[in-house]
């Protein structure tokens, strides 16, 4: 019994970090622009206008299925930044 209440204590965890990175839709000089994550493999699709987090989840995941070197490499290399919001000038 107890090593049920365990896995679902770690399947319930897993699920809860389980986030991949999203895109957003902002209005940027006058148009509507969906904002991709981007990671260090695809810097070129960073847009200088937004503001991105890490997406933790991701990371978590990376760290979980370092054996399978798939896994980090896709979740860092094309989703490790997701926007936030968009930056503003302070004058």
């Amino acid at each position: 019994m107890r090593k049920i209440k365990n896995l679902l204590v770690v399947v319930t965890l897993c699920s809860i970090l389980f986030a991949c990175a999203d895109s957003k839709s902002f209005i940027i000089d006058g148009k509507r622009v969906e904002v991709e994550p981007y990671g260090w493999a695809d810097q070129e699709t960073k847009h200088d206008s937004v503001i991105y987090g890490v997406c933790v989840g991701n990371v978590v995941w990376s760290c979980i299925g370092f054996q399978n070197i798939v896994t980090p490499v896709v979740l860092t290399g094309w989703y490790l930044w997701e926007p936030r919001m968009l930056v503003r000038d302070k004058k």
